[in-house]
């Protein structure tokens, strides 16, 4: 077995020029959300695993495009806001619970607190030097949060009435039924001094994937 790194900017391009000269690995480690268009475009196969195996995988973790099993990550993502309960205590904010979670008032007034503060030259960091595929991962579930959405996912084939709509069409907003659940990689933000609010990826990487 051989491996061969390739710096993670100019990944995607790399295995679109090796798809083109018929030149790609028999194995490729991607991000999930790339997975639907390499497969689209032929760049891979599907894979020939046997179902029983992977029946206990989280469902993120199965990359399905056009009914078939093109990818498989070794685990599921998500996405979160995190700070210290110290930042919290001493802005003197609840600390939001999965059961009691923030109001868009709560979540503001808590931006308003630590800028008050004096104590952060930053009350919110979203993470802005990222680009390409971070806006729609980490922004979406603010829209969603509060009924908006990226894509109309009756059609996947047009954001009109959805990122522009104060509320969704019904049965239209809270995931994806256009492709496999994105997957990211691991966390590289946390919380500092000139930060109250920090986002960070929970670990994940997806995907072992034969090539065709």
């Amino acid at each position: 077995m051989e491996l061969q790194s390739l710096p993670q900017a100019a990944y995607n391009n790399s295995v679109t020029a090796g798809a083109l000269a018929d030149n790609l690995p028999d194995i490729l480690d991607m991000d999930g959300p790339s997975m639907p268009n390499w497969a689209r475009a032929g760049y891979m196969q599907p894979l020939q695993i046997d179902e029983r195996k992977i029946a206990n995988f989280l469902p993120g973790t199965k990359g399905i495009y056009d009914g078939k099993l093109y990818s498989i990550g070794l685990w599921d993502a998500a996405v979160a806001l995190v700070t210290r309960q110290s930042t919290l205590d001493d802005l003197k904010l609840r600390t939001p619970k999965l059961a009691q979670r923030w109001t868009a008032e709560e979540f503001q007034g808590a931006l308003d607190a630590a800028k008050a503060s004096g104590k952060f030259k930053f009350a919110f960091d979203p993470g802005m030097a990222w680009t390409g595929e971070w806006y729609p991962y980490a922004f979406s579930t603010f829209l969603q949060s509060f009924g908006g959405d990226i894509v109309d996912r009756m059609t996947c084939q047009t954001a009109k009435g959805a990122l522009n709509a104060m509320r969704p069409k019904p049965g239209t907003s809270g995931g994806s039924t256009c492709s496999p659940t994105a997957m990211r990689r691991p966390s590289r933000t946390a919380p500092t001094a000139t930060t109250a609010l920090s986002p960070v990826n929970m670990p994940s990487r997806a995907t072992a994937t034969g090539r065709l």
